[in-house]
């Protein structure tokens, strides 16, 4: 079980500002900074959008409807290292230089449609839809050999996630919340070279938040989830394998459960 907690500080903006007036507003948010790269607000139902670093962040918003749209590019990090000797003069024989290079984290291209509805009974619920790219996964480590036989790559495919969402407000400072998603897994069942094991999830959470509870010029959010990964067997194809020792499996299952739960604590300035 992961328990996560986080801070957040900063300026509540007062109720007579314009955005509290207008009945249209539509905002584009960078997003990793979680901060506004432009406000538009108007009535007439304006449409426009902007670039950030890494993506976009659309969000329109009409009386009780709210849609948004984000956009997001592919976020990696690798890695390369160059291994050389001079070892030919001493042994006769030509080593060949390595370059040991991989890619151990990678998050998709992704795009991200969301409906949210709030209802005169204070209940508001959301509709999210997530497209990610993952054929674009590249293989995680690559032939050391210059001119080696490349390595196969992982063979992922694109992903649609949907997910969705309630929350009840039940008075001026308590909301609770809940919600579910479906991830299907990007990698096919692993009968070749590569072990890279992943399953399809069922996600449940429950959250609740405490607008200035006591009076306390704080606002407390709680969450917790569930992840609960399907049971998925992989067995190799031993057809063209001369050594068993090289395959590191002949036959596999994996499954689980993973709990995740957490609190933000903000305070009003």
């Amino acid at each position: 079980m992961l328990l996560q907690s986080f801070l957040r500080i900063k300026k509540i903006n007062q109720p007579n500002t314009p955005s509290h007036r207008l009945p249209h507003q539509l905002k584009a948010v960078s997003p990793l900074k979680d901060i506004p790269l432009w406000s538009l607000e108007d009535t007439n139902n304006t449409s426009a959008l902007n670039m950030g670093d890494s993506g976009v962040v659309l969000q329109y918003i009409q009386d009780r409807w709210r849609v948004g749209l984000t956009v997001r590019d592919e976020v990696f990090s690798g890695y390369r290292i160059l291994v050389t000797n001079d070892l030919q003069d001493s042994l006769g024989v030509a080593i060949p230089d390595l370059t040991i290079k991989g890619v151990p984290q990678y998050d998709p291209r992704s795009a991200e449609l969301e409906f949210a509805y709030t209802g005169a009974a204070r209940w508001t619920h959301i509709l999210h839809l997530a497209y990610q790219q993952w054929s674009a996964f590249p293989a995680p480590t690559t032939n050391p050999v210059d001119g080696g036989i490349p390595l196969a790559g992982p063979g992922f495919h694109d992903t649609v996630i949907p997910r969705i969402a309630t929350q009840w407000q039940c008075n001026a400072r308590i909301q609770l919340r809940a919600g579910y998603a479906f991830h299907f897994s990007p990698a096919p069942t692993e009968t070749k070279d590569h072990a890279l094991l992943d399953n399809h999830r069922h996600i449940t959470s429950l959250g609740a938040g405490f607008t200035n509870p006591w009076d306390l010029p704080l606002n407390i959010h709680l969450w917790m989830q569930g992840h609960f990964l399907m049971k998925r067997q992989h067995t190799k194809d031993l057809s063209n394998v001369d050594d068993l020792e090289d395959v590191s499996f002949e036959k596999i299952t994996s499954a689980g459960k993973i709990l995740v739960g957490g609190f933000t604590l903000g305070v009003e300035l």
